[in-house]
């Protein structure tokens, strides 16, 4: 079956990772209620927007005691409802940097979830917020997220199979060399009512970023 997490009525705040990131090994549902935030910020320092998430800019010097927030291993279905995201980093080159706020390795449902402020640093590390394999967003936003390295891709998110439906990604960036779609990249996508705004593929050295909103390898179904 299918473990739960679900916090108390009424709670309310942020619950800050001082250890690191949780591991996820098996199916899991985690409900917020609509009121917490994971915060992948240990000591508290980040500096925050006017709505109580990272400002990753802001806040790039004082990152070193952030962690990824979330790794699901294979096998491991997991969704998500009702919470918060911020302040989520990895940093380290290829798969093992991607995904900033929630790395997974199986399917990843999001309802009524904001990704916030989360970040990547390192060559090839993908989706500033997400990186998933599988990965479905719904009634969620996805904003202010950004990859820092060469070809890393998927400022907002980054996976194989992404379907995502009454979203909105906004604000999101890529700022390394040849790092495609600072809002969302991936093979296979399909968006409905989804609103794409601000997003920005910040090439250095100009002309070799592309898709400041999307970027797709294979199919873009909207």
């Amino acid at each position: 079956g299918v473990d739960v997490i679900e916090f108390a009525d009424g709670l309310a705040g942020v619950a800050r990772l001082t250890r690191g990131e949780i591991s996820i090994s098996d199916h899991l549902l985690i409900e917020g209620g609509g009121d917490v935030t994971l915060s992948g910020d240990a000591l508290g320092d980040d500096v925050l927007d006017a709505n109580g998430f990272t400002d990753t800019n802001a806040s790039f010097a004082v990152l070193a005691d952030n962690s990824r927030i979330l790794e699901i291993e294979a096998n491991a279905e997991t969704t998500l409802r009702d919470l918060s995201l911020t302040g989520g980093v990895a940093t380290a080159d290829n798969a093992a940097g991607s995904g900033g706020a929630v790395r997974a390795f199986s399917r990843l449902t999001l309802e009524r979830v904001n990704v916030v402020g989360n970040s990547t640093q390192g060559q090839f590390a993908q989706g500033g917020g997400l990186f998933a394999f599988d990965l479905r967003l719904t009634d969620s936003a996805v904003v202010g997220n950004v990859t820092r390295g060469f070809e890393a891709d998927g400022g907002g998110v980054a996976g194989l199979s992404i379907r995502m439906t009454n979203t909105t990604v906004a604000r999101n960036a890529t700022t390394g060399p040849s790092a495609d779609g600072a809002g969302v990249f991936g093979d296979d996508l399909r968006l409905t009512n989804v609103t794409i705004t601000g997003n920005s593929a910040q090439e250095p050295f100009g002309g070799g970023s592309r898709g400041g909103g999307v970027f797709s390898t294979r199919s873009l179904e909207l």
